[in-house]
């Protein structure tokens, strides 16, 4: 599975060297540091069937398992040197481990979706062995409590020995379908916001995921994602992560001091005008949370809990909901002047007048939300 770049044959001619290794500049596998599957997708499409890797992780684990994680270790380390999908920004972020240990991963959307098949185009190879080794610790999690030592020798394994995100995900995953057996490696995946944001990401492209007709010789994997992309943790926790530690703190609240101090640890770090930090890590954080808000019904008392915001924090919150406000209210406006102009929507004067009063007012227009232009040249009777 491991590319091995070409050698130049002596005497070869810088034409017939550049044509020999024309496939390699597009062929999306090699910056991974994996063989090709440009003429022949062998993997295509991904699934946990797709390599030996589920059956050798059920009967050969330790072994299997060191693999997995050396297999994406020499991806992360290639892809961190290629310039392959530059757009997908790469990061590195610190997981702060139990034991007072930490250890340094690279990430990137990207890398963080691979195990769902979602983000970036990646190999179908290595989403194949993540998909693989999720099936695998989400049937040892299922298994119980009796199986909770031995699972999180894995668990320490992987987030230990890891020098890239994918296979963190991987964990984040089960730990949201199984925290109880997770324990206190729970703890490490609320180390970093991207972390959070990545799995935002991963959050939404599960709510909608592709479901392309497969082939006949392709249904026993279509069948295996099929019933992947259904279990009931994918959106369990809305939006990923950052629902989850709320949800955690709350109801298992095995790790909540760890978790605490993590928290305090964040906040110390953040950046003095990082408001858009601050307000997620008083939002995750259950100690900010209050009853705002008490209604009686016919059999009882019903509660409203949530995060409230304090001193400077407050102002900038309002100020991010007015914005957001502003900039929802501009969009529909301007969805419904390009409606408008298709033929698509009725008209109505009042609402144009209304929108064109507005652009009257504005010092400077938003290309994305603002078309004075085509509020100009309707034509309403």
């Amino acid at each position: 599975w491991i590319y091995k770049p070409p050698v130049r044959k002596r005497g070869e001619s810088e034409r017939d060297w550049y044509f020999r290794n024309m496939g390699t500049r597009t062929d999306g596998n090699i910056p991974f540091g994996i063989v090709s599957e440009f003429k022949r997708r062998n993997y295509f499409p991904a699934s946990a069937f797709q390599t030996p890797v589920y059956w050798l992780l059920k009967h050969y684990t330790k072994p299997t398992l060191a693999f997995v994680i050396d297999l994406l270790n020499h991806a992360t380390e290639s892809f961190s040197k290629s310039d392959y999908a530059s757009s997908d920004e790469r990061e590195t972020v610190t997981l702060y481990l139990p034991g007072n240990k930490f250890i340094d991963q690279l990430g990137s959307m990207g890398l963080w979706c691979m195990f769902r098949g979602t983000g970036i185009s990646t190999p179908y190879l290595l989403q194949s062995v993540l998909m693989a080794l999720e099936k695998f610790l989400l049937e040892t999690a299922s298994e119980g409590l009796e199986k909770k030592e031995i699972f999180q020798d894995y668990i320490e394994q992987i987030l230990t020995k890891s020098k890239g995100v994918s296979l963190t995900a991987v964990v984040a995953s089960v730990a949201q379908a199984y925290p109880m057996i997770v324990g206190k490696w729970v703890v490490p995946l609320f180390s970093h916001r991207k972390l959070l944001y990545w799995d935002v990401t991963r959050y939404q492209r599960d709510f909608n995921p592709l479901n392309l007709r497969p082939l006949p010789s392709d249904y026993i994997f279509w069948l295996e994602r099929n019933e992947s992309k259904k279990l009931p943790h994918r959106l369990k926790h809305n939006p990923g992560l950052k629902g989850f530690i709320v949800d955690y703190c709350f109801n298992v609240r095995e790790h909540n001091t760890e978790i605490f101090s993590l928290l305090d640890k964040l906040k110390k770090k953040a950046k003095r005008n990082d408001w858009e930090w601050k307000k997620i890590l008083v939002e995750i954080d259950i100690r900010n949370w209050q009853i705002t808000k008490t209604e009686r019904i016919e059999d009882g008392v019903r509660y409203q809990i949530e995060p409230v915001h304090k001193g400077r924090l407050k102002e900038e919150v309002q100020k991010m909901q007015e914005d957001a406000a502003f900039f929802l209210d501009s969009g529909e406006k301007s969805s419904w002047l390009l409606r408008v102009n298709d033929g698509k929507q009725e008209t109505d004067l009042s609402k144009w007048r209304g929108i064109i009063n507005e652009y009257w007012e504005l010092e400077v227009a938003n290309p994305l939300y603002h078309h004075p232009g085509i509020a100009a040249a309707i034509s309403i009777p």
